[in-house]
């Protein structure tokens, strides 16, 4: 065999991977083992982390078991729901900065329960085309 520091020879050397390996904590890695779609892992772990140093509109702090929680809930959301693949956010979506993961924690989002809906600015309108006030029940007023 040859010297390689010999003048018009070459060592050849494998590439070495250019992948990097991420860490994840515990906490991520449970509630991604648990979110219905699997993608861009990174990504979501970008905005978990951010969310932690987050905060929601009344001030409440974000805690991990907080996202844990609307992770399980929009599974099971979208189990129930039989929802296809294409038609599940992101991980990184739910995780981001719109805070779309507070639809689905308890008491909280749009699935909360809501003040009844006002009616008395659509009354007017209503009386003056059915010439009756806005049924503020449709229980018992159907007619045969």
């Amino acid at each position: 065999m040859s010297d390689p520091s010999i003048e018009g020879e070459k060592t050849v050397t494998k590439p070495t991977s250019k992948r990097r390996v991420y860490e994840y904590t515990p906490e991520f890695e449970a509630a991604y083992a648990d979110y219905p779609r699997k993608v861009n892992k990174r990504s979501a772990f970008r905005a978990w982390s951010a969310r932690l140093k987050d905060k929601l509109d009344d001030g409440t702090p974000i805690t991990a078991s907080m996202l844990h929680e609307a992770v399980r809930a929009y599974a099971a959301e979208c189990r129930r729901e039989r929802r296809e693949a294409r038609y599940i956010m992101h991980p990184s979506t739910f995780f981001g900065p719109h805070h779309r993961f507070v639809d689905y924690l308890p008491g909280r989002g749009p699935k909360a329960a809501k003040p009844p809906r006002k009616v008395d600015r659509l009354d007017p309108v209503w009386q003056s085309v059915f010439g009756a006030p806005f049924p503020t029940s449709l229980e018992g007023n159907h007619q045969p």
